[in-house]
Order: C-alpha cells, then structure tokens, then sequence
C-alpha cells in the first residue's frame, strides 16, 4: 500500500507544475501524446498522419519535478529518438542506469520496428520487436564527461559483471481517446517483454489540450516493472521505477518538455526535445503561444519559458521556470543548487525582412527561490541548509525568428539575467545563499498561432 505523505503528495503536484499554466488556455496538440520513458524502447503514440514523423529526446532525472535534491540515480539520463511514416514506427532507447546504493552502474541500448495493426484518429494498436543490449556500452565516459564539463564532482561507480548481455524484445502499445471538443481523455495499455523473462508495462489515463500546432497532456500512469531483469543494477532500478506515477507534457511547435515524479518518492523524471510538427497548423491568429529550452551558460541550468501574447498588443505574458547551480557557488564536495518560477510582462519587438525577425528581448517579473547546499560526492564539508524567498527577476538581450509558415515559426535569444532576491542572505562557510544572481543565458523557442 501507498502511504501519501505530505512531502511525497507536493512531488506528485510539482510533477504537473510545468504544464499548468498552459491548462488555463488549453494551448495544446498531439503529435507525441506520451513521450515518456516509461516503457524504454516503445513509441509514442502519434496521429494518423501520412507524414514523416520524428522525434529525439533527452531525459535527465536532474530535470525532474524535485526541489534542490538531484539524486544522480536510477534511470539518470537517457536518449530517446525514433521516427514513424504511415503504419510504421522506428524507436531507439539508450539509457545509463546507476544504483549508488549497491555501487554499481550499466547501460541499457533498446532498438524497435513497430507497426500498427489498427490505427485512426481516436485509437491505435501497435506491435513492436526488436533487441535489447544490457552492460558496459560507454555511459560511464559520457557521464564523466558532461559532469567535468559542468564543474560537477563525478560518482565512480563500477559496471555491474554481468558483462554484455543480448536479447530480443517484442512489445505492444495501444491506446483509445474519447474527445470533446479540444480535450481528450485517452487511455493507454504498454507492454515490453524481453528474451531474458523481465517484463515493463504501464496502464494510464491523461488529460490532453489540444489546438493545431500544439498540446499538453497531464494524467496518472501505473508502471509495471516485474520478470527477470538483467543483473542486480537493472533490478534495483525496476524496484525505483514500479508503481504509481504522476506525468505531465507540452509540445508546441517542434520543442517538447515533460516531467514525472513517483508516488513512493522513489524516482523523478524530466525530458526536453525536438519532434517534427505534424499537424495542420491553422493560419496567422490573434494570439501566440511559445514554448522556449535554454541553458544558464554562467553556471550549469535548464530554463524552461511559456510565453503568451495577444498580437494585437506589444506586452506578452511569460512564465519562466530554471533550476541548476548559483554561478559563484560550485566548491571541491558542494554548491549552492536552486528552483526558481517567475511571472511577469515580457517586450520582443521584431524588424522583419522576409520571414527572418531581430529585436530586443526585454522582461520582468516576481516569483519564488529556493537555494540549498547539496553535496556533490560522499563527503560533504557544509551543512545541507535551505533558504527560501520571494526574488525580483529582469532580463535583456537580443531574439532573432524565423517563420516556418504563417501560423508556425522559431527562434532564439541570449540575454543576461538578474534575480534579486527580497530576502536578506544566509552565508554558510564559503557559500551565500538568496543573494544576487546574475549571468548569460541562451534559449531556443517554437511559437503556434490560433
């Protein structure tokens, strides 16, 4: 049985934050309607379309709906990629496992060729087969690379000797919508069997928005996670990974986020990526909405931005959230680790020439920090304190655009960020926690009209 603890209850609710504020104008489509890594190696359900289809993603538990803590473990990172024309579907799953409490890792490579045996726009069946490739395949390098390249403290963990295992997989997926105007309820059935008897499933029913260009869907998911997994590492993750889960995601345009958090509080996942807009997108409209990913480039961060406007007037809305390190506060065993969501009137007025647009990309808002220590390996030298409060946020920098089609088009901006928290500082040791931050950023974005 569950126990709904309070702290367990808030990660369940943080895991559907990010999409909450596109609920409020039901700003959404289903191209991808579950990108998730919940059963590695099947693919996301996707319209009937004649179109080609791609999509590739990476997933971090570091991107999860989690305060400052990022446990580094279990599924840790993952590519997901794949492609589907007409009836078939092409899906490649490559993930790094790692269990710090047994002090081992290993690396799973899942390949599928899928196809539908049933498919219209309200339902779909669809059977794949494939390999899967278990133990030593080069995640420990990847890892230890991305951490030095972020200033971060590597975890040496060894591979589990099981060394490297090779069986065959066939899977199902099927999925049924009923809908309402804009909104579906859809309900999913997944199955994954490999050659080695371990079995992952998932059963779930999502709420899904939906305009042309657009969509976002937020729902509970139960993952099965039974059998025989190959060695102890892929077991210890079945363990993190089984039972109920809240998941929630947003694709608009060709950018696409989703974020998952665990009931048991075992495991969280986060997702950012690219997918080929399918559907048909409606002409130039009076509003927009627009999806933007960056990066913080003067200490490692994910941003996350929703930006909505009225055309018809120069003020839009944003809601940004970022999570990642205080530049300034990374030491030899900790740093200063921080969540911020704010809202606020943002200006990007555009000189066009042809479909290309270059402007200012001006902004303002109030919203909520929170700041902690984290250790980064087993020896920590500062005390593992939290400091909340409420920050001011600006920034200023240069967008430039480009119109895919009228109703469709991307972009990118650079810009340099100031949060000034309304709190007064905690010093702990070397670090400051709540005090001004300051740097880079450099985001991308995908914007629909209706």
């Amino acid at each position: 049985m569950i126990a709904f603890e309070p702290a367990k209850i808030a990660r369940l609710v943080q895991a559907g934050f990010q999409t909450a504020c596109v609920w409020a104008g039901s700003v959404a489509s289903g191209v991808l309607a579950s990108a998730s890594d919940a059963v590695p190696g099947l693919p996301p359900a996707l319209d009937l379309t004649s179109t080609p289809t791609a999509w590739i993603e990476l997933a971090n538990d570091a991107w999860g709906p989690q305060q400052i803590d990022n446990r580094d473990d279990g599924r840790t990172a993952s590519l997901r990629t794949g492609s589907g024309f007409k009836r078939w579907r092409l899906a490649l799953d490559a993930s790094m496992l790692t269990s710090k409490r047994l002090g081992l890792r290993s690396d799973e490579l899942t390949a599928t060729l899928g196809y539908a045996l049933h498919e219209t726009t309200e339902s779909a069946v669809v059977v794949v087969a494939g390999t899967r490739l278990a133990g030593e395949l080069g995640g420990a390098g990847i890892q230890r690379w991305w951490h030095e390249a972020v200033g971060y403290t590597y975890d040496t963990l060894t591979y589990a000797p099981t060394g490297i295992d090779v069986q065959p997989v066939a899977g199902i997926a099927l999925h049924r919508d009923v809908r309402w105007s804009s909104l579906r309820i859809r309900g999913m059935l997944q199955g994954l069997v490999s050659g080695h008897g371990e079995i992952q499933g998932l059963g779930g029913i999502h709420l899904l928005a939906v305009v042309p260009g657009a969509w976002c869907w937020l729902g509970p998911e139960w993952r099965i996670r039974a059998g025989a997994p190959v060695g102890p590492v892929a077991a210890d993750i079945a363990e993190h990974e089984r039972g109920l889960w809240l998941a929630s995601g947003l694709q608009i345009g060709i950018l696409t986020t989703s974020a998952g958090a665990s009931a048991n509080g075992e495991d969280v996942q986060g997702s950012v990526g690219l997918a080929s807009a399918t559907a048909r997108h409606a002409g130039p409209g009076s509003w927009q909405v627009a999806l933007e990913l960056g990066a913080t480039l003067t200490a490692p961060g994910l941003i996350q931005r929703l930006r909505l406007a009225y055309l018809a007037y120069p003020i839009e809305f944003r809601c940004d959230t970022r999570a990642g390190s205080v530049p300034g506060q990374i030491y030899a065993h900790d740093s200063v680790r921080y969540r911020q969501v704010s809202i606020g009137p943002g200006w990007a007025p555009r000189l066009t020439a042809g479909n290309f647009g270059i402007g200012p990309d001006v902004e303002g808002g109030i919203g909520w920090r929170v700041e902690g220590i984290v250790g980064e390996d087993g020896s920590p030298e500062l005390p593992p304190l939290r400091q909340h409060g409420a920050v001011l946020t600006m920034g200023a920098g240069l967008g430039i655009d480009y119109a895919i089609e009228p109703s469709l088009s991307v972009g990118a901006a650079c810009s340099w960020d100031v949060a000034q928290p309304l709190v007064r500082p905690l010093l702990v040791g070397p670090a400051t926690m709540l005090d001004l931050s300051t740097g880079w950023s450099l985001k991308i974005g995908s914007a629909v009209q209706w």
